[in-house]
């Protein structure tokens, strides 16, 4: 089954999933993939499912400048021959997403790749990386990583949020390396280079899995 909610089984031709923790009324949800596709020429969420399976066909990093700041994220090609349709995760950088790719770039095969999203016993939202029915750990620990650093008000001291950055670019590194390694990264550009029909990714609803806590 390429993608499923426990329920229900899609078909179609190219989906976009991200995963999300709340709806657009910003509503906590249980952590699931927000599945976009077009319908009469518009981009609607059409379903939401807790798991994916397919092929990794290629990885790309795409950047945007918003409000003076860039704003990375991963964009990963999976498809499912058997059901003639592909995946395009789009996975901001946030808490749960880089402990996904901390998952996905320890991978050594890009075939049969099932990435599953649930709520741990500590009560985090985080995500399964298998291959081949084999679970799949981290590729780097707690201490391996950059700590985000602690923004404090000029005047107060007081924590007003914390900057990414540096985990950022240690990830956006690692996910380079791993998919040059592997022959399937497309570098920076938009999901024309992805996909055989150029299409314009819509932008994400509010509902985006945020960061919550530090790593």
């Amino acid at each position: 089954m390429a993608l499923s909610n426990g329920n229900n089984q899609v078909s179609g031709n190219l989906i976009i999933l991200r995963p999300i923790t709340r709806d657009k009324d910003k509503k906590d949800i249980n952590v699931c993939f927000s599945a976009v596709q077009k319908v009469d020429e518009k981009w609607s969420e059409t379903d939401r499912y807790t798991q994916v399976t397919g092929n990794i066909k290629s990885v790309e990093n795409h950047t945007e400048t918003y409000e003076g700041n860039d704003k990375h994220s991963i964009k990963i090609l999976m498809s499912d021959d058997s059901a003639s349709e592909s995946y395009l995760l789009d996975l901001r950088m946030n808490i749960l997403n880089r402990s996904m790719l901390n998952s996905l770039i320890s991978l050594k095969a890009t075939e049969n790749v099932n990435i599953s999203l649930y709520k741990n016993k500590k009560g985090y939202d985080t995500a399964a990386i298998r291959c081949n029915g084999e679970l799949v750990g981290w590729k780097y620990q707690f201490s391996e990583i950059p700590k985000a650093v602690d923004i404090n008000h000029p005047k107060t001291g007081v924590k007003i949020q914390s900057d990414y950055s540096e985990v950022d670019e240690f990830f956006l590194t690692a996910v380079e390396e791993w998919a040059r390694g592997l022959n399937i990264w497309k570098g920076q550009g938009d999901t024309g280079v992805l996909t055989k029909s150029s299409i314009s990714v819509p932008a994400p609803e509010k509902g985006e899995a945020d960061d919550g806590i530090d790593w």
